[in-house]
């Protein structure tokens, strides 16, 4: 259900900050969350792509050590893809 995502909108800067954490359960928590705010709908779509998220995901998976990390980043990563605004700069 989307019914939150506009009050949730402004915890996607937090969020990115949060895959930058020195705690891996915190990096991939954040990841998740991001996964999670693209799996039920497109509304944060245009916010995603505003932030870099696409981006941000990816480099956390090319430079994270742990493999249960990049595993729900790629995860992440798949549900932005499912969105129209995502697929185009990816």
């Amino acid at each position: 259900d989307d019914s939150l995502y506009e009050a949730l909108k402004p915890t996607i800067p937090i969020l990115i900050n949060l895959i930058k954490d020195s705690e891996e359960k915190t990096r991939s928590n954040a990841a998740a969350a991001l996964g999670n705010l693209a799996r039920n709908s497109q509304i944060l779509d245009k916010d995603f792509v505003k932030h870099g998220v696409n981006f941000q995901l990816i480099n956390l998976v090319l430079n994270e050590k742990s493999v249960s990390c990049k595993k729900v980043c790629v995860m992440a990563i798949m549900n932005l893809l499912s969105l129209p605004e995502s697929r185009k700069i990816l």
